[in-house]
């Protein structure tokens, strides 16, 4: 028996995969405990950073009730998919709420969780990538940014990892690099004096080569 949380982009992927026996959302996490499970592919709560931001205490509060009812439940193994800002800004609340999630995981003996940075995939509706390909929020581009990257598509090479912790990230890639590829149109549009985040988890598992042919195929 094989149980999914979440139903965003990430978890849709893990779902297309695994095929489980019941995806739980907000609206039915509470009927988890009901069944004993093999793996709990656990793909939340939300990764909009925007929103957790906005919204901590709800944000939080999506994450503990996710550590309360798995931890009422009886299951085999554990995966989490998480993000690199547990690493990389473990103090902002989107950051530190997720940290709580891998501190859970990590109590548990067969777990393993899986790092994401930035990701490629048609189904995006947010990041940098999708602001390029439909000419919005352009503005918005942070050029002094230093991001890591994986195209979501690639995400079934990865779920049955028995790595207890790894980050699967590109090596890091300069916004305006990027900019300068796919969109040099508006490299005199983006203000440059503001300061940039800057990931660079490792090992990394896909070269910036790599990268740039998925957000070509991306932006067809």
């Amino acid at each position: 028996m094989i149980a999914v949380i979440g139903n965003g982009l990430v978890a849709q992927q893990v779902i297309e995969v695994v095929k489980p026996s019941s995806v739980f959302t907000s609206s039915n996490i509470l009927e988890l405990s009901n069944t004993e499970w093999d793996t709990i592919y656990c793909a939340a709560p939300s990764g909009n950073r925007i929103w957790a931001q906005q919204n901590p205490n709800k944000d939080k509060s999506n994450v503990w009730q996710i550590i309360n009812q798995c931890a009422m439940t009886k299951f085999k193994r554990f995966v989490l998919f998480s993000s690199g800002d547990t690493q990389v800004k473990p103090n902002t609340d989107y950051g530190h709420n997720r940290l709580q999630l891998e501190n859970y995981a990590n109590t548990l003996p067969n777990s393993s969780i899986i790092r994401l940075p930035s990701l490629i995939h048609q189904s995006i509706t947010k990041n940098i990538l999708y602001d390029i390909k439909n000419n919005c929020w352009l503005d918005k581009i942070n050029p002094q940014n230093t991001l890591q990257w994986f195209d979501l598509t690639s995400l079934q090479s990865w779920i049955y990892t028995q790595h207890r912790e790894i980050n699967v990230c590109s090596e890091p890639i300069e916004t305006q690099d990027i900019i300068r590829e796919f969109a040099p149109h508006i490299i005199n549009k983006l203000d440059y004096t503001r300061h940039g985040d800057k990931y660079n988890l490792s090992p990394y598992s896909y070269t910036r080569e790599e990268i740039f042919a998925s957000i070509r195929d991306y932006l067809k």
